[in-house]
């Protein structure tokens, strides 16, 4: 029996189908062949909100309690520094060959979130400079944009959420369940 998974990734979204009783390296192959994100250097989250998961290799996939139909955030760990596999320095020092050395310096991630990022992207109109920027993935994209927008600040999500949530409290006719899509709406909307 198979599952498939969602991945969403900087790349897109994949698909992916894998055997639950394989072991977990190759879910981390099918995410390497969809997302050029060595296995080494993949950082996976699920669930809402997305939480790590803890990847022991020499495990089943089943054992990261993933269902069919489950979506699994792939990023690339800035501060995973690549290895050379045992095999590969074995070689080596069997040639006699020094083993190379793969690591790369850490990034250091900026605290500021209204700072300009590298993956920002700027043009200059007559009316002003308009600004690409990417708000995390993590459920709660909506409100940082907005946050950024209005407030040049994402660190205001939870406020905003609220208002959203009070406003759908206060108004059950309007946003009943059909209208949300939630069984129980308005009073239990999630805050």
């Amino acid at each position: 029996m198979s599952i498939n998974l969602r991945l969403r990734h900087p790349k897109g979204v994949s698909t992916v189908t894998v055997n639950p009783e394989a072991p977990i390296t190759e879910l981390q192959q099918a995410i390497f062949s969809n997302t050029e994100i060595s296995p080494s250097q993949q950082e996976l989250k699920t669930g809402y909100p997305p939480k790590p998961l803890v990847v022991e290799s020499r495990l089943p996939i089943s054992s990261l309690g993933l269902k069919n139909g489950d979506q699994l955030i792939v990023s690339a760990n800035a501060t995973a520094k690549p290895t050379v596999s045992t095999s590969v320095a074995n070689q080596a020092s069997a040639a006699g060959r020094q083993t190379p050395n793969f690591s790369a310096p850490a990034l250091q991630p900026r605290v500021d979130p209204r700072q300009e990022k590298s993956s920002d992207v700027s043009v200059q109109t007559p009316d002003g400079t308009l600004v690409h920027r990417v708000v995390p993935d993590d459920n709660s994209c909506l409100f940082s944009s907005i946050g950024l927008v209005f407030e040049q600040d994402m660190n205001v999500v939870s406020r905003l959420r609220q208002v959203v949530v009070d406003a759908i409290r206060k108004d059950p006719d309007t946003y009943s369940d059909a209208f949300l899509g939630y069984v129980s709406a308005p009073l239990n909307y999630p805050s």
